[in-house]
């Protein structure tokens, strides 16, 4: 065989190379003589044979002598271009995958945030709508209780003025048979003092309600109707309650004015003022019963038969406890006759800025301190010296922090 022209063997060796591996030929002698626009694996296929007719010619021809060489080296360059374009395939159909993935996982995202968004917005309304509910609902139970304690009172006039009738009626009959009740002026004092008497062995205080627990309004002496929290469920019936700490949501860091006066919630923490304590434990004698809890769930108590707060003038003085009983042991009495103590009007040890609370704080700032810093379960050893501590020997230390009390009085004798 002769030489012949470099286009016209080219076309051969592809038509060979085709027909070799059973491929149907895209590539034929007049795409090349014609000069067709080839497909890209035709033209990777001419650029290789090419490279392998320049190697093994000379002048841009062959000779026959080289075919069979240069035919068994494109078959292989063939074959390995045929592999690497399918996987090149696969590469590509892969990255479409991966590219589709991307995008319904972002859509995903996109739809989650909105939906998360969606329900936060919600949340946020329905949690405003409950906030609202809830003070309506607690107004609506102040309303009930005030509206019961209007009850109870009318109720207690009625059996007061009832028995008073039942006195008179009596005491008239006793009158009747012997003399004219004009004859004897002084059977209108008598009657005045059967009343008076009668009047004044009425219980006082939240005695007067039973065992109700809940808000009531009493009398205390030069400050009329005062709404009390009544309660008959930890000491037995007829307590009022001073002060209460549950939950740490009242601050007690307060100044002289706000603890003269009182402050909180009546229903939750709060301290019911140092004025209306001196008005009624001057008034008659009272005692004091401390309820305390801690994070273990571990009651005890302190009861002292004679409870007194002076006049402001003497600084609000623990003028008097009286004796002690209790399992909680005594950590008041040490603090007998210390004035109350505020951060803004400080005893000259400044316990109150020390253990930062207010309180009655004796020699060396006492041994209690049930308005210092309220703290969670697990940090009752946080606040060391300033926390809700009674300190004694049978039961906790000043290092220990409480979870509740409940500061109670009531008459002697109720």
């Amino acid at each position: 065989m002769g030489a012949a022209p470099q286009s016209v063997l080219i076309a051969i060796v592809l038509s060979v190379c085709h027909c070799s591996f059973s491929y149907t030929p895209r590539c034929s002698t007049h795409k090349i003589v014609n000069e067709v626009p080839l497909t890209p694996l035709e033209g990777e296929i001419v650029k290789k044979v090419r490279e392998l007719v320049s190697e093994n010619g000379t002048d841009g021809v062959i000779t026959s002598k080289n075919l069979v060489s240069l035919l068994g080296r494109l078959r292989e360059q063939y074959v390995q271009l045929e592999e690497n374009l399918k996987v090149q395939g696969i590469l590509i159909h892969n990255l479409k995958m991966l590219e589709s993935f991307y995008k319904q996982i972002s859509e995903l995202k996109s739809n989650a945030i909105k939906e998360i968004e969606k329900d936060l917005l919600e949340c946020s309304k329905n949690l405003g709508t409950s906030q609202i509910k809830d003070v309506e609902i607690e107004n609506f139970k102040l309303l009930l209780s005030q509206n019961a304690n209007t009850l109870t009172r009318l109720e207690l006039g009625l059996n007061t003025c009832h028995t008073t009738l039942l006195a008179n009626e009596e005491l008239i009959n006793l009158l009747q048979p012997t003399t004219k009740p004009t004859d004897h002026p002084g059977n209108a004092v008598t009657l005045k003092s059967d009343i008076n008497d009668s009047l004044d062995s009425r219980q006082s205080g939240c005695a007067l309600f039973g065992n109700f627990t809940g808000v009531q309004s009493i009398q205390v002496p030069s400050l009329g109707d005062v709404e009390v929290y009544c309660n008959s469920l930890l000491a037995g019936s007829g307590w009022i309650v001073i002060q209460r700490r549950e939950n740490g949501k009242t601050n007690f860091i307060r100044k002289w004015n706000e603890y003269r006066e009182g402050f909180g919630n009546i229903t939750g923490e709060f301290f019911i003022g140092l004025q209306k304590l001196h008005q009624l434990t001057k008034s008659e004698q009272y005692e004091l019963h401390i309820q305390l809890e801690d994070f273990e769930g571990e009651q005890r108590f302190a009861r002292y038969d004679r409870f007194e707060v002076d006049e402001e003038d003497s600084g609000y003085a623990l003028a008097s406890l009286g004796k002690y009983t209790g399992n909680a042991g005594d950590a008041l009495t040490h603090n007998l006759h210390a004035r109350f103590s505020t951060y803004d009007e400080d005893s000259p040890e400044k316990c109150a800025a020390k253990r930062e609370g207010a309180w009655w704080y004796g020699d060396r700032c006492g041994a209690s301190n049930l308005n210092g810093i309220y703290s969670e379960g697990d940090q009752v050893y946080d606040y060391d010296g300033v926390g809700v501590y009674w300190n004694t020997a049978e039961w906790h230390d000043f290092t220990y922090s409480l979870k509740t009390v409940h500061m109670l009085i009531r008459p002697k004798g109720n």
